[in-house]
């Protein structure tokens, strides 16, 4: 019965949002950005604002559109359309503000899943339990809302890991005068470059490990970004507090912190359909009033325990800190990032702790990562010849999609003087099969050694996630 409500509470909630007038946020590259569906997928300079609004129909699919409403009678001048393409999209559009443009309001509802199925060989590790797990089921409603100026918006709420949980629900305003954008909600704080790549972009199922023990992923908060140098850097800056409890980030309970993110793109080059280019990126954080502090990290697999753990921290505050690199090379990504915490401990005095990964990844059927430079983070990566669904019988329709395989090596260290949080070492292989758009396939094989905290010892881990994206 409380999966059932939980349910029913959310399908009522994205109604309502869908419904209303009024934006709920987005993630923007400039305001006038093309849809999705106009922007090549391999062209490196995808922007975040062509995932809001409603995707556009060509003269063709305008035979596809569901409904169209001109209320001429009571409401003249007012048009709803809704139609479907890769989702629900609707559009009301009022010819007759009482401002001199028109005012519109344009979206789409669709849902993400991501169900994973994980087994697991412990040598001296307890609770793995492994089967199966809705990893996140997410309704979402993404759109812009244009007035006197344009708004982004999106509402991206559902289960996380079996609980509720809000990822983002914010307004987003574009070109504003001296800092650029100005988002308020709740959304991704600006730190770390696999935690600000969406989920559905990754190339493995799970951040690395420093990466769940240090980055803060969604927070409530104001944030002020912009970029610079034709978009060859990027700055972010807001001030978060705690809303719900994220399953896969920072553990730590703050009333407040300030968070900052600046990247660059020093190198950039585009030779015979080749794009090379290289990211550098830095963050902090600083918590500026908490009691208590703790940083965790699992073994790359949500279903497994967590290995290494600081427990409850007494403190007066921490400061944390992230480096970024990344280098992209046609098909070939190699990436990686260094982060810490510097925590202010009431009972120890200074504690340190530390961890870093590096990854590669190449695309063996010859896609290009895109990188969206409004972010600095990596975009979507759609294949050249995506499955095709109208026949399975088809001749080759089984090597279709882009396959990608993927080699990442991760170590964090959470022990620091008296507290013993153990130190944890993990490699993850993986295969990746991207049918098109929305459905992609990865399969992974997990080793991780643990040691000196709350478990020591060696565990083998085979997953795989199904996702859905529409």
């Amino acid at each position: 019965m409380v999966g059932l409500r939980v349910l029913l509470t959310t399908l009522l909630l994205l109604a309502a949002s869908a419904l209303a007038p009024l934006p709920v946020r987005g993630e923007p590259l400039s305001a006038g950005a093309a849809s999705a569906s106009q922007v090549d997928p391999n062209d490196g300079v995808e922007s975040e604002a062509a995932s809001h609004g409603a995707v556009e129909l060509d003269q063709a699919e305008e035979k596809q559109t569901i409904a169209q409403v001109d209320e001429s009678a009571s409401a003249p001048g007012v048009v709803i359309r809704l139609y479907w393409k890769h989702g629900i999209n609707y559009r009301l559009e009022d010819k007759l503000s009482l401002f001199d443009n028109d005012s519109r309001l344009t979206g789409r509802i669709g849902l993400r899943l991501q169900t994973d199925a994980a087994a697991y060989v412990p040598e001296g590790i307890e609770g793995a339990r492994g089967g199966l797990d809705l990893r996140r089921f997410y309704f979402y409603t993404t759109g812009r809302f244009e007035f006197t100026r344009p708004v982004l918006f999106k509402l991206d709420l559902g289960l996380n890991g079996g609980r509720f949980f809000v990822e983002d629900a914010y307004f987003w305003v574009t070109d504003l005068p001296y800092v650029g954008t100005a988002k308020l909600g709740q959304f991704t704080a600006p730190m770390s470059l696999a935690k600000m790549t969406s989920s559905n972009d990754r190339p493995f199922m799970e951040v690395g490990s420093p990466v769940e023990a240090f980055a803060p992923g969604s927070k409530g908060g104001v944030q002020f970004a912009s970029t610079a140098w034709e978009e060859r850097a990027t700055w972010a800056v807001g001030v978060f507090a705690d809303t719900f409890v994220v399953p896969d980030a920072d553990a730590t309970r703050s009333s407040a912190r300030i968070i900052g993110r600046v990247t660059g793109l020093p190198v950039y080059t585009v030779d015979e359909g080749v794009r090379r280019y290289l990211h550098v990126g830095l963050s902090s954080s600083y918590v500026l009033s908490s009691d208590r502090v703790q940083y965790r990290s699992r073994p790359s697999s949500y279903q497994a325990p967590f290995l290494v753990d600081t427990g409850e921290i007494d403190s007066s505050g921490a400061y944390l800190y992230g480096t970024e690199l990344a280098w992209v090379d046609g098909p070939l990504t190699f990436f990686g990032e260094a982060m810490g915490a510097v925590v202010n401990a009431r009972d120890f005095g200074t504690l340190n702790f530390h961890g870093i990964y590096a990854a590669a990844a190449w695309v063996l059927t010859g896609e290009q990562r895109p990188y969206r430079r409004d972010g600095g983070v990596f975009g979507p990566l759609e294949p050249l010849d995506p499955v095709d669904f109208s026949d399975w019988r088809q001749p080759g329709n089984w090597t279709r999609g882009a396959w990608e395989v993927a080699l990442r090596g991760s170590w964090v260290d959470l022990g620091s003087r008296e507290v013993r949080g153990g130190r944890m070492f993990s490699t993850t292989l993986g295969l990746n099969w991207i049918w098109n758009r929305e459905v992609r396939w990865l399969f992974e094989y997990v080793f991780a050694n643990a040691e000196g905290g709350p478990q020591s010892g060696d565990l083998h881990t085979f997953q795989m996630r199904f996702q859905l994206l529409i």
